[in-house]
């Protein structure tokens, strides 16, 4: 596996002209962007070593997850696995708004869970009630 140097010219496209000097100098800043992936595979070791190691990891303990150590210790608060986030920030950072939001979203699926509980359990009821009197009915018949 080969590494690019940051400047070296990763891939040249020919728009068909036959002219490709612009299509190297149009590349200059693709390869200006692949400096963020390297700086995100140099901050991962930092950021496994950062979770606790005596607490099991319900999400993925071996995914890259680029978050400042605030925002780490600001999930670490929160009792959220960082590996579960949806990152939003820029080259796919976690923010403290994504935790909050993972927050919200969580605290929402617990109440539509405990809602659908809820129904099940009233329908359970009312199909009960409705045996029940129809049983009275019937032995009231009889």
């Amino acid at each position: 596996m080969k590494t690019a140097k940051i400047g070296d010219v990763i891939v040249t496209i020919d728009d068909g002209s036959g002219d490709a000097a612009p299509a190297a100098k149009a590349e200059t800043p693709a390869a200006t962007k692949t400096e963020a992936p390297a700086s995100e595979a140099a901050e991962t070791p930092a950021a496994t070593s950062a979770q606790p190691t005596g607490t099991p990891a319900a999400g993925n303990p071996n995914k890259r997850v680029l978050a400042m150590p605030s925002v780490r210790q600001y999930a670490r608060d929160k009792d959220i696995d960082i590996t579960l986030v949806t990152p939003t920030g820029a080259h796919g950072q976690i923010t403290k708004q994504d935790i909050d939001n993972y927050t919200v979203r969580q605290r929402q699926r617990v109440l539509n869970r405990q809602l659908r509980q809820r129904q099940r359990l009233r329908l359970q009821v009312k199909h009960q009630h409705q045996h029940q009197l129809n049983h009275m009915f019937l032995t009231h018949l009889n």
